[in-house]
């Protein structure tokens, strides 16, 4: 089930898909469908750019599959429409991935909910093409694209120096049991294994399990990288401050690295930067519900850096000042790969009346050493969607989900909800301004149909 279920009548008026009306011995009509435009709906989950490719973006879904952003037409375009219905559990989209050396490669792994069933199996989707065709592998165990935990990440992650290699971590369901945990491929995901010596999952069901990978680049590409970082989401590991493993081998054996003061800490998402530096959101989960995955019932956030660079890790805080005690958690980052110290963050779970009139995102271009609060300086343009309009969607909405940077367009941004896109493209002027930046994601949970019948002038009434 949907956090935000959305119930939209749709009228589908034949003619709007080509279809001739019935005569008796007429021949058979042929019909012509596409994507009926609605806008600004459905649960994006996450987004990510291809650091060596311009104007390459992805963003995933939670049970509309994945989309890759057109730049040239401002549009995001489906990647998963091509589904049999055998498959059609791979809608729910549990991470992506690219491999930043082939702007070509696109992977991600689907599975809408956790289970034994037939349909509750996780699928591994590799193209060489950046989505437009797929080859598939089923793999050992389900995964939880519309489950709790589905807005962190990534937990899908390519060698940034050596490409054939993927690293996938799970969540930490009851179901995986024995298959929960860190799986590799050495071979682009046409064949896994699972990585013996990571044991810190405890699959009891709490948190969202393994919340992100971080590779550690090599100097030069053509070796494996050596240096990986992974983020444990569980109710044990927040309680015993065990949040991040660190492997230096490779994967081949992994030990927790000291974590940051205080516990109930879950992280979310974790970049490393080009200053050296992983930086890491955190949210706490609320006392009415202690083992949630998220996304609803986070609080408490906090964001870190730890420094990476070589010696011994230091942990620093480096949390926005923003109200305190913090009816909220922080979600979404993105790092940008170029300019150091430059990353945005932004809030997850808040709704009217809990303290906070509406999410924000945090910028900063010091490394966390001052932060800029977006929303205060920011205007919506919701024309596109006018539901999404100023005193409905903007203010009421929660559960902003993840924050993205251009690589190549400081001023350029999005940011992604439980409702859709938002896009801006003067991230640094004093005053920002947010369109709909979701033309093209097609992801309402579809309820009923209607085909009104023509009254005496023709027409159809809605």
């Amino acid at each position: 089930m949907k956090l935000f279920p959305s119930t939209v009548v749709a009228a589908a008026l034949l003619a709007a898909f080509g279809a001739a009306p019935l005569t008796a011995g007429a021949a058979t009509p042929t019909y012509s469908w596409s994507t009926a435009k609605i806008g600004g709906t459905g649960f994006v989950d996450g987004m990510l750019a291809h650091v060596g490719s311009k104007g390459l973006f992805y963003a995933r879904t939670d049970v509309g599959g994945a989309y890759r952003y057109d730049v040239t037409t401002s549009t995001w375009i489906a990647l998963n429409d091509w589904l049999p219905p055998a498959l059609h559990y791979a809608y729910g989209v549990d991470t992506i991935a690219v491999d930043p050396n082939n702007s070509s490669k696109f992977y991600m792994i689907g599975g809408i909910n956790f289970g034994n069933g037939i349909d509750n199996k996780a699928v591994f989707l590799s193209s060489n093409d950046q989505g437009r065709t797929f080859s598939t592998l089923t793999l050992p165990f389900t995964t939880g694209g519309n489950e709790g935990g589905r807005q962190v990440g990534e937990r899908l992650q390519v060698d940034p120096t050596f490409g054939s290699i993927l690293l996938y971590g799970t969540a930490n369901s009851t179901v995986n049991a024995s298959n929960n945990g860190i799986w590799k491929s050495t071979d682009s995901g046409q064949h896994w294994s699972r990585l013996a010596n990571f044991n810190a999952l405890t699959s009891d069901g709490t948190g969202a399990g393994v919340a992100f990978i971080a590779f550690k680049p090599n100097a030069t590409n053509g070796n494996p990288s050596q240096v990986i970082y992974a983020g444990v989401n569980t109710q044990s590991a927040a309680n015993a401050k065990n949040l991040i493993y660190k492997s230096t081998d490779g994967g081949n054996t992994w030990a927790a690295v000291s974590s940051p003061a205080g516990t109930g800490l879950y992280p979310q998402h974790g970049q490393i930067g080009p200053d050296g530096y992983l930086y890491v959101t955190f949210a706490r989960t609320t006392a009415s519900n202690p083992t949630s995955a998220g996304p609803g019932d986070l609080t408490d956030g906090e964001v870190w850096k730890i420094n990476v660079g070589g010696g011994q890790d230091q942990w620093t805080n480096i949390t926005p000042q923003g109200s305190s005690p913090r009816p909220y958690g922080f979600g979404g980052l993105s790092v940008d790969p170029w300019r150091g110290g430059w990353l945005t963050v932004n809030t997850s779970n808040i709704y009217s009346g809990n303290g906070q009139s509406a999410e924000t995102v945090y910028r900063s271009v010091d490394g966390g050493v001052t932060w800029s609060d977006i929303l205060a300086h920011s205007t919506f343009d919701a024309t596109l969607e006018p539901w999404r309009a100023a005193g409905g969607a903007v203010t009421g909405f929660g559960n902003w989900t993840n924050t993205l940077l251009d690589p190549y367009d400081s001023n350029h941004a999005f940011v992604s909800s439980g409702g859709g896109i938002w896009e801006t493209k003067n991230l640094s002027a004093a005053s920002t301004t947010w369109t709909s930046g979701d033309v093209g994601i097609e992801e309402t949970a579809m309820l009923d149909l209607m085909s009104p019948t023509p009254n005496v002038w023709n027409a159809y009434p809605l």
